[in-house]
């Protein structure tokens, strides 16, 4: 019976050491599958580098009309399409714009019209011109 409790005596630490040696075995193996889960979700889509160029487009962006910017709507850096606004003008300077081009539109119709009467009145000279010179030759001819 000695050597039986002899036995039981060494299997038990070393079965308690198995599952400890398990437990840390399974924890590191959880750590490692959660440190790669979070290298291929976040780490591997950031790049770093001492000396790195980078291939782009740079596009030179102007404003097709002069006036004042109240609102950007794309961010530095950020993915845009052709032709998607960026920036929206303030309409006060458009519509100052506009009336001015409307009065001037205004004055060149009235300049256009003044000058159409003004031929109108040289068609009537000319008309009436002519009809002197009709009883002119006439008169010569008689």
């Amino acid at each position: 019976m000695n050597a039986s409790t002899t036995t039981e005596v060494a299997t038990a630490p070393s079965g308690q050491r198995r599952r400890i040696l398990i437990l840390i075995a399974l924890v590191f193996l959880v750590a490692g599958l959660l440190w790669t889960l979070y290298w291929f979700l976040v780490l591997s889509k950031r790049q770093e580098t001492d000396d790195a160029y980078v291939n782009g487009n740079k596009v030179v962006i102007s404003a097709r009309v002069p006036g004042t910017v109240i609102a950007v709507l794309a961010d530095d850096t950020q993915l845009v399409k052709a032709g998607q606004v960026l920036v929206r003008l303030d309409p006060v300077d458009a519509r100052t714009r506009l009336s001015r081009a409307a009065s001037v539109l205004a004055r060149t119709v009235r300049e256009v019209r003044q000058e159409r009467a003004i031929a109108g009145e040289y068609d009537a000279a000319v008309a009436v011109r002519r009809l002197q010179l009709a009883r002119a030759e006439a008169d010569l001819a008689r």
